[in-house]
């Protein structure tokens, strides 16, 4: 279900695969999670139901970036320039992008079986 939902974000984002373009569609790791979980809310009914439902979100995530690899986490440029001594440009009452997580992508090898 990640996997789908990233290979649709990446199709839907303009230029070439894999590029990141400013103002592009790219996931980072909490909206992924974020989407998952509002996906599976029909099926949480307790604040536990949504934790365990988010922690095996982040556990499977995790999973697909460190050991099968299909699942690409890489720093976009604003991660860099944020950490910088430039003044911040974000509001405060928004999170900045480095705190949303890395921007997630499929690895371009990785096929999808239907």
């Amino acid at each position: 279900m990640l996997v789908l939902r990233l290979r649709e974000a990446e199709s839907a984002t303009p230029g070439s695969p894999g590029s990141q373009a400013p103002g592009s569609q790219a996931l980072r790791s909490a909206d992924l999670v974020d989407w998952y979980l509002a996906q599976r809310e029909d099926a949480m009914h307790s604040e536990d139901d949504y934790a365990a439902e988010e922690r095996l979100a982040k556990t499977v995530l995790n999973y697909l970036i460190s050991v099968e690899g299909c699942v690409i986490a890489q720093r976009a440029a604003a991660d860099f320039a944020e950490e910088s001594d430039q003044p911040s440009d974000h509001p405060a009452d928004q999170p900045s992008p480095s705190a949303r997580g890395p921007v997630l992508m499929l690895h371009p090898n990785f096929a999808i079986d239907n």
